[in-house]
């Protein structure tokens, strides 16, 4: 299990008063799991899909901030701005603690527009991997378990660093088999999750539910 960990960089140029303006925030995380020992991750299209207007977007408040420290006020100058640089950030926290960079090798669209999943990769070698099972031997009330990263936990400030370093397991069934308009058949579970759980995996008995 690893944390998959998304934020924005953005450079801005005001040439008003000749400034560079450059933010950094990370913005959000889900969950993902090794399926190949050689780094390949499975985490949710919708975790790492981020475009870089989407970052301009997200750091608008925070440039406008400095740019009223300046004296500067934003809806003045915001056309005045020269973007140099907008792009996310992709990282990926290991249950150790280690903090890898990643890339997207394949990702598809969010829930009710395609397939929410996406491929991604990090540069590391032996990574325990989660067996994928069979999905279609899946039944109605097969016991489940649901692990990932719920955002509670890294947005609290009662818990300590170690538990954001340790998985959520919540317990459920299947609890129906279902098809979506566009005829990809979909597993629906009882097992609580909650936002941050997004890509993590679930687990039968044995193995993880393809």
């Amino acid at each position: 299990m690893v944390r998959v960990v998304i934020g924005c960089s953005v450079k801005a140029y005001l040439p008003k008063n000749g400034k560079v303006y450059s933010l950094k925030e990370m913005i959000g995380h889900g969950s993902g799991f090794f399926v190949n020992s050689n780094g390949y991750i499975v985490t949710n299209a919708h975790v790492t899909n981020l475009t870089p207007e989407e970052c301009q977007q997200y750091l608008l408040q925070e440039l406008a901030v400095k740019l009223k420290d300046d004296g500067e006020d934003f809806d003045t100058v915001k056309q005045q701005l020269k973007w140099i640089e907008a792009k996310p950030i992709y990282q990926v926290k290991l249950p150790n603690g280690e903090s890898l960079p990643f890339q997207v090798l394949k990702s598809g669209a969010v829930f009710d527009q395609g397939k929410d999943v996406s491929i991604i990769k990090v540069d590391v070698r032996n990574a325990p991997v989660l067996k994928l099972a069979d999905s279609s031997k899946v039944q109605v009330l097969d016991k489940v378990i649901a692990v990932g990263y719920p955002g509670l936990i890294e947005r609290s400030n009662i818990f300590d660093k170690k538990s954001l370093l340790e998985a959520t397991f919540t317990s459920g069934e299947i609890s129906a088999l279902k098809t979506l308009k566009d005829n990809i058949p979909v597993i629906q579970v009882s097992a609580p999750a909650a936002p941050g759980n997004s890509g993590g995996p679930v687990l039968n008995e044995v193995k993880l539910l393809a």
